[in-house]
């Protein structure tokens, strides 16, 4: 599950799970639901990342921003997310998605530029774990 909340100018992501590898993945799903409708996209290929962060705040900002990097240098949007290996400061992880086509023209809705340290915050409440920041669009 994810959500969104209120910024001025920013959008606010935030992803739930029952771990802080679901909520990870929850958050990417919300940042490829902010770019595209993803119902109009197939698991047709996939890509496998590694990311470092200096702890695992930076971690999960990092893994955003490659997220959108890879989305960017591949024209693609992910659709699925799966991480494979996850410490404090090291993730592995595969995406899969499709290229964008040009019947892909109206699922299309808004570039995200850049995850940001705005809100940056990794927590648990209520025996789920969250994890968010604020995506520049």
């Amino acid at each position: 599950m994810f959500e969104y909340f209120d910024h001025p100018a920013d959008i606010g992501i935030r992803g739930i799970g029952d771990s802080y590898k679901e909520a990870f993945c929850e958050a990417a799903k919300s940042v490829m639901n902010i770019m595209a409708d993803v119902e109009m996209f197939t698991k047709e290929y996939e890509v496998e990342v590694e990311v470092s962060g200096m702890d695992r705040d930076f971690l999960f900002l990092n893994f955003i921003n490659r997220i959108i990097f890879e989305a960017g240098i591949h024209r693609a949007i992910w659709v699925d997310f799966e991480i494979l290996e996850m410490n404090d400061n090291y993730l592995k992880f595969k995406m899969c998605g499709e290229k964008i086509k040009t019947n892909h023209k109206g699922a299309l809705k808004v570039e995200v530029k850049a995850a940001t340290l705005s809100e940056l915050k990794l927590y648990e409440e209520n025996g789920k774990y969250l994890a968010q920041c604020f995506e520049d669009i």
